[in-house]
């Protein structure tokens, strides 16, 4: 999902970049179920920015939940 969101605003270039940038932590707690035909709406976030490093938080929303049905991160560095 991160990749995908940095590759439609081409933040990320797999072909020219001179960097590759490796998934070192990943995680993810579940808190209620989402099923078909539930709409799933997810938020992105940057909570940490260093030199050469970024930890990720995803959201993940049932319908017009305001409360996360799951929530997940992952940090990566170059």
């Amino acid at each position: 999902m991160v990749n995908a969101w940095l590759l439609e605003r081409k933040l990320l270039d797999l072909v020219e970049s001179p960097k590759v940038g490796l998934v070192v932590e990943t995680g993810c707690s579940y808190f209620s179920s989402i099923a078909f035909p539930d709409l799933v709406r997810a938020g992105l976030r940057v909570t940490r920015l260093g030199t050469s490093s970024v930890r990720y938080e995803v959201g993940l929303f049932a319908n017009d939940h305001d409360i996360a049905s799951a929530q997940g991160h992952s940090c990566t560095c170059t």
